[in-house]
């Protein structure tokens, strides 16, 4: 198993071979190849963005559920309002009815007492 040389940070460094030239060296840390070909951190960081964002996808799915359902609902509650405002409405045309038909019977028993009383 051959390590694979990661960088952590960068550091400008000189390095003397007879004339001076500016090298970068830099601090690393050994990760087998078999294990991994990335940064361990990195591949922790997808991960966890990876959960985030299943974990916002499943929110969203839930909230759209909600609002389908808060949708069906208020449909069903505009229905049910305008059913019961017909029947309402309904009654009070039944009534107004009942009471124009009791009016006039109570106006026809009115005659007939008076016809009969003279």
């Amino acid at each position: 198993m051959l390590p694979i040389l990661i960088p952590l940070r960068p550091i400008m460094g000189v390095l003397q071979i007879g004339i001076r030239a500016k090298v970068m060296s830099a601090s690393t840390i050994l990760v087998p190849t078999k294990d991994n070909l990335r940064d361990p951190i990195e591949i922790r960081r997808w991960k966890e963005i990876k959960e985030e964002l299943l974990t916002l996808r499943d929110r969203a799915n839930k909230a759209e559920t909600e609002g389908i359902t808060l949708c069906a609902r208020v449909r069903s509650l505009d229905l049910v309002k305008t059913w019961l405002y017909g029947i309402v409405r309904d009654e009070r045309e039944a009534r107004e009815r009942i009471e124009c038909q009791l009016g006039l019977i109570q106006e026809e028993l009115e005659s007939i007492k008076r016809s009969r009383l003279l």
